[in-house]
């Protein structure tokens, strides 16, 4: 498996409403997990591996919004999977800060 397709980051188990917008249209739904790399989403549609998608979400370390695009990487039952494309440096900042206060499993 080539570094490009490995998993780097460290995944957090955390429910965030987000906001993901397929082709133009926006559906709402919630993160499963998070982690600087990507997210897996719960959502009433599951767009296809490959689908381009704007993903919107808030953190309560952060106020700005958070928009990201990212490319969904895998699909199941429950949702699907998105790698982003890259988050801002404050993002990543705001998402390490929201991890610190999650309980250690």
């Amino acid at each position: 498996m080539s570094a490009s397709h490995s998993r780097r980051a460290e995944r957090h188990a955390i429910a965030i409403p987000i906001e993901v917008t397929i082709a133009g249209q926006t559906v709402s739904g919630q993160t499963r997990n998070l982690s600087i790399g990507g997210a897996f989403i719960e959502a009433d549609r599951t767009p296809a591996f490959g689908t381009r998608v704007v993903l919107t979400f808030k953190l309560s370390t952060l106020p700005q919004v958070i928009e990201v695009g990212g490319t969904v990487r895998w699909t199941d039952a429950g949702g699907f999977g998105v790698m982003f494309d890259g988050l801002h440096a404050r993002d990543v900042f705001a998402l390490n800060k929201l991890f610190e206060k999650l309980p250690r499993e």
